[in-house]
């Protein structure tokens, strides 16, 4: 069986995708690996090399509507921590951590919030989203009037109908030509960290993410958007269990923003990297990452 496309159906019949990185020791300890939007389980990919040699197994798992998880369309950020419980039993794991890259903090957050601190031990956010303002992505400006106009729900659309068939192409080589043909308008030190990894960092992860249609990033706008559910100053992090990683060059989500959340996070960690940007938190510091999340390594 492929380790890459498993699934495990939840009690509500709803299919869970993720995919097994890392090692497959039986003495490993396990992350669960939150991916960014529109992304899927497949970005866990660049970080299975260090955490083999760390003994540690990578658990990256596709939110609903993304890769191979069903579409889930009256969901809530809330939601997130039963499905990845139900995962966690599925898997016989009693403890866990979580790493989440740029979107997927939320999600961690919410399970931070909602799993008990005996179960879920550590908490990692590389280059995380905040409560955003859209017209700080620049990969979304083409969506922002329709993310701030409460037509949300075309989100979906415009990716589906920019990405989608190229997608789902059996042959990658047009999406990945696609990819390439706008890699020019990011920012220089994004394409500098990018460069060589492309593929697996973001072309693939991204793919997949469109294996069906574009609702499920689409939604996933839409509820980052909103109300999340919850504050940051409720979450659990005290005594460092809660850890970020920032570059102080993202121009995704700037420094400005992060320490207004520093603020809210009572007992979390900041660790700024000069000279990185967003994908460089997540292809160069990975591996330190995954070392402060392991109760053996940190």
């Amino acid at each position: 069986m492929d380790p890459t496309t498993l699934g495990h159906t939840l009690s509500d019949g709803r299919t869970l995708g993720y995919a097994l990185y890392g090692s497959t020791s039986p003495t490993a300890y396990s992350v669960f690996y939150f991916h960014g939007t529109p992304s899927s389980r497949l970005e866990a990919a660049i970080l299975s090399a260090p955490a083999a040699s760390l003994n540690i197994r990578i658990i990256g798992v596709d939110r609903p509507g993304m890769g191979l998880s069903t579409f889930q369309a009256h969901r809530k950020i809330l939601d997130w921590p039963h499905d990845i419980t139900e995962l966690a039993s599925h898997l016989n794991l009693p403890t866990f951590s979580i790493l989440a890259y740029s979107s997927g903090s939320v999600y961690a957050f919410a399970c931070a919030k909602m799993i008990p601190r005996a179960r879920l031990l550590n908490v990692g956010i590389l280059a995380g989203a905040y409560p955003i303002k859209w017209n700080t992505f620049f990969a979304f400006k083409p969506m922002q009037h329709v993310m701030t106009s409460g037509l949300s729900h075309l989100a979906g659309s415009w990716l589906n109908s920019h990405w989608g068939d190229l997608a789902r192409s059996p042959d990658p080589e047009p999406f990945y030509a696609a990819c390439m043909k706008e890699m020019p308008n990011r920012p220089e030190l994004e394409q500098k960290a990018l460069k060589g990894v492309e593929k697996i960092a973001l072309f693939d992860p991204m793919r997949e993410s469109f294996r069906v249609d574009g609702k499920g990033s689409g939604l996933e706008f839409k509820l980052q958007a909103a109300d999340w559910g919850f504050q940051l100053h409720e979450i659990d992090c005290a005594g460092g269990r809660l850890k970020m990683w920032h570059g102080a060059k993202d121009v995704n989500v700037p420094m400005e923003q992060v320490n207004k959340v520093v603020g809210m996070l009572g007992g979390s960690e900041l660790k700024v990297i000069e000279g990185e940007g967003h994908y460089g938190i997540f292809i160069h510091h990975g591996e330190e990452a995954l070392r402060c999340l392991a109760p053996k390594l940190g």
